[in-house]
Formats: C-alpha cells, sequence, structure tokens
C-alpha cells in the first residue's frame, strides 16, 4: 500500500533563531566587560573576587553584574550577527538570545534597539 503525501500544501514551520551573547553577538564576554568596569570603577573590588569566586561561577557573575551598570550601547557588537538577526526578525522568526550572563544584563542587551 502507497501514500502520498502533498509536500507542497503548506509551508514548514520557520525554526527559531538561538543567539548565543558572549562571543557570538558580542565580539567578547559580558563577564569580562563587567569585570574591566568593576576594576575601573572600583580597584579596591579586587580583593573581593577571590571570596565570591568560592561561592560559585553564578555567585561570582552575580556579585560582579550587581556591582556595575555597563552601557550596553558600547558594547563590541559583531555587526554581521546584528544584520542576520535583523533578517530574521524581519521573516517573522523568533530570536532567542542564550547567555551564562546574569539575566539582567542579558535583559538590557536583548532590549537595546538595533
Amino acid at each position: 500500500m502507497s501514500a502520498a503525501f502533498d509536500l507542497g500544501a503548506r509551508a514548514p514551520p520557520q525554526a527559531g533563531l538561538y543567539v548565543d551573547l558572549d562571543g557570538s553577538l558580542i565580539a567578547t564576554d559580558l563577564l569580562d566587560e563587567s569585570l574591566l568596569r568593576l576594576v575601573r570603577d572600583s580597584p579596591l573590588s579586587l580583593l573581593s573576587l577571590p571570596v565570591w569566586l568560592l561561592q560559585g561561577k553564578a555567585a561570582f557573575k552575580d556579585q560582579v553584574a550587581s556591582r556595575v551598570e555597563l552601557d550596553v550601547s558600547t558594547l563590541p557588537y559583531r555587526p554581521e550577527v546584528l544584520s542576520y538577526v535583523r533578517e530574521a526578525r524581519a521573516q517573522g522568526r523568533r530570536v532567542v538570545l542564550a547567555t551564562a550572563s546574569g539575566q539582567r544584563l542579558a535583559e538590557r542587551v536583548a532590549a537595546h534597539p538595533g
């Protein structure tokens, strides 16, 4: 017994686009950017870094992120990745920003115009 399939009847659903933040959307890493800002603004915080790191990497990232205010507009975005994201959004695709960075910073990057 054979079956016939009409492959042209429906357009396939468009897959979502998952974009890694650190090293892909931006050329650096948010943790690195945050650490540089923290040390620049508060050099004595260097003494606290080992203590925070003993609490685990996630806690370390939270400690650093809670002490800095990054201007997400100055991050080194990769223009070719931004262009690809814009194309995907124009096509109606769902775009997901994936990162191991803190949620607060990731949300700010995601909300950044452009």
